[in-house]
């Protein structure tokens, strides 16, 4: 809190998209004025949440991340982040990671968190399309109350499409479902799916971080 070192690494954050975008990017987001570079290792396509900094990305599964800030060790994390600040000879940093979250006094009287709404770089033109996330995981853990049930999810498309509305499916391709004659907007580039909510005129679906 107090360094005067000139590089932060933040992360590799392998937890849960929803966790990534109310919790840890905030955090980044205020670190980001103290530090002359910001390095943030994360998973593919989330450059839209560290605009300003410097963005790389990993390869861990989401599907075996877990639930929450997600079930890696600290001390792999730790280690990680040490090896990508070696490789790239990295001399003086601060090390910045989920670890410093788990509990509530260090969200609430250390660090502080920075929101601003994500929009997309540029205007988009509204589409007026029914834009919805149905989340399709497997992950190890017994909570699957958040994922759609396939069948369920091709009736409301078909509702949808009965009166008229023109729908769009978002989400990450591996990860949620697209159901049959509904036009899929699924990426990894959350910077194309922040343009599909800006242009629609509705989102829906379940628990889930583009909710």
């Amino acid at each position: 809190r107090f360094s005067r070192k000139p590089i932060l690494v933040a992360g590799p954050y392998v937890g849960e998209f929803g966790h990534e975008i109310m919790g840890f990017q905030s955090f980044v987001r205020c670190f980001r004025r103290r530090y002359r570079e910001v390095h943030v290792i994360t998973y593919p396509g989330r450059e839209p949440l560290y605009r300003g900094c410097v963005v790389h990305s990993h390869s861990f599964d989401l599907r075996t991340a877990g639930y929450g800030y997600g079930r890696t060790p600290d001390s792999e994390i730790r280690e990680y982040a040490r090896d990508f600040a070696r490789a790239r000879q990295i001399a003086s940093y601060d090390l910045f990671s989920t670890a410093h979250l788990h509990t509530r006094w260090h969200r609430r009287l250390i660090f502080r968190q920075e929101h601003e709404i994500i929009g997309p770089r540029q205007a988009v033109p509204p589409s007026h399309k029914i834009v919805f996330h149905f989340r399709s995981i497997d992950k190890i853990g017994t909570d699957q109350t958040r994922n759609f049930r396939p069948d369920l999810a091709q009736a409301v498309c078909d509702l949808c499409r009965e009166r008229g509305l023109q729908i769009v499916c978002i989400g990450h391709p591996r990860y949620s479902m697209c159901p049959s004659g509904c036009e899929d907007g699924r990426t990894e580039d959350l910077e194309q799916t922040v343009g599909v909510i800006s242009a629609g005129r509705l989102a829906a679906g379940e628990l889930s971080g583009p909710l």
